[in-house]
């Protein structure tokens, strides 16, 4: 992240799209198959995560034989996590989430 805010990948940014917020995440957990490589669509889903006693792992909302690959994202400043979910053809949207078509996966 070093690298790529201060060694100039993030001027082309600056230089589009002018002064941005970056947000942070921290991976907790992380799935791909062998057909990773293949996924055509992503699905996010954005949660709260609430004020609670004990803090508790969160987890996966969503089984489904079609996901190639998925993984989940914290970020402690705002309280909140991001679902991330990988599939080969177009998936349903869920309740509070955003589809988006995948151009490039890089190995």
């Amino acid at each position: 992240m070093n690298k790529f805010i201060f060694d100039g990948f993030y001027d082309n940014i600056l230089n589009s799209f002018g002064w941005q917020t970056i947000n942070i995440g921290i991976p907790l957990l992380q799935e791909f198959n062998e057909n990773f490589s293949k996924a055509k669509y992503l699905l996010e889903i954005e949660n709260e995560i609430k004020p609670m006693e004990k803090m508790k792992r969160m987890e996966f909302s969503i089984s489904d034989d079609k996901i190639v690959g998925r993984t989940l994202v914290y970020n402690p400043e705002n309280w909140k996590h991001t679902e991330y979910y990988f599939f080969e053809d177009a998936p349903k949207e869920v309740e509070n989430s955003k589809v988006y078509e995948v151009l490039h996966i890089s190995q």
